[in-house]
């Protein structure tokens, strides 16, 4: 499951779209709200093409989309693996400490 979010988001979307063509693997986007479907970014474009499942987590764009969202994910999930740079505030911050306390792995790669 991905957040869908330009960068790394991104980045492991297209490495599990790739190994798809191999392996069974499941890829789904997590988009933040409704229009983010209607991206004119074509990469973004062909890697929703990619999934399995696209979840669409607020019908609007509002401050706390990116907290439903990343909840979802970590409660969907076994395991979440995290690209973090430090920063001590954040979603990522945010993710990782919601993750710990829901109990779940999460594995952190430091940037």
């Amino acid at each position: 499951m991905s957040g869908f979010a330009s960068g790394v988001d991104l980045y492991f979307a297209d490495i599990v779209a790739e190994l798809k063509e191999e392996h069974i693997l499941f890829l789904e986007a997590a988009l933040l709200y409704r229009n983010r479907i209607n991206t004119k970014d074509v990469e973004s474009q062909r890697l929703l093409d990619e999934c399995n499942a696209i979840g669409i987590h607020s019908e609007k764009y509002h401050q706390n989309c990116y907290v439903v969202r990343n909840r979802f994910m970590v409660q969907a999930s076994d395991l979440i693996i995290a690209v973090y740079d430090g920063r001590e505030k954040g979603g990522t911050l945010f993710t990782i400490r919601y993750t710990q306390a829901m109990k779940k792995e999460v594995k952190v790669i430091i940037i």
